[in-house]
């Protein structure tokens, strides 16, 4: 979902992704600017980590926020979720 915040012009989209392995507590996000299906067509504008996972089985969610303003800077972040009501750890990067 693509929320945008009228005030500051901030675009934002959240996607969540899971844990894979057990015990894996950081998730590497590769960011891509472009249309194509396909990755390697796509240009590759950096990348972040959410740390601080805790460790426990597979399949761990992990809220990954994406935002855009109108001064043409995009961001990136990540927040583990304990539950559906309580945020864990937090990394935020921003790429130019």
């Amino acid at each position: 979902m693509i929320t945008s915040d009228r005030k500051s012009g901030v675009l934002s989209r959240v996607d969540r992704v899971q844990t894979v392995n057990s015990n894996q507590t950081s998730v590497r996000i590769n960011v891509y600017q472009g249309e194509s299906r396909m990755v390697k067509d796509n240009l590759r504008i950096g990348q972040f980590e959410v740390n601080g996972i805790p460790s426990g089985a597979a399949g761990q969610e992990v809220d990954v926020r994406f935002t855009y303003d109108l001064n043409g800077v995009f961001g990136g972040g990540g927040d583990y979720r304990k539950d559906r009501n309580e945020g864990g750890s937090r990394d935020h990067r921003t790429c130019r």
